[in-house]
């Protein structure tokens, strides 16, 4: 019986990993909790698809080097049109 339990809990988990995609382009609500947000990669970078519809866009990189003349700061964002640094 054990074996069957771990069996079924590790397919369905597998299973529902490889749904989740669908779930969230479908709003499908499930009885047992959330459809958790993915992030998906594009042409353009990357996107979260959030498990109540909307997208988001990465969240900015923030990176300060110092050196001899001082602080630069290297700041990598994307905006809803291209990606780029700034």
């Amino acid at each position: 019986m054990s074996c069957n339990s771990k069996s079924g809990d590790s397919w369905d988990s597998a299973l529902a990993r490889q749904m989740n995609p669908l779930s969230l382009f479908f709003r499908i609500n499930r009885d047992r909790g959330n459809v958790f947000s993915q992030k998906f990669q594009t042409l353009n970078g990357a996107l979260m698809l959030n498990g109540d519809g909307p997208m988001d866009l990465p969240k900015p990189v923030f990176k300060d080097n110092k050196n001899d003349k001082g602080v630069e700061i290297d700041i990598f964002a994307r905006n809803l049109l291209k990606q780029g640094r700034c």
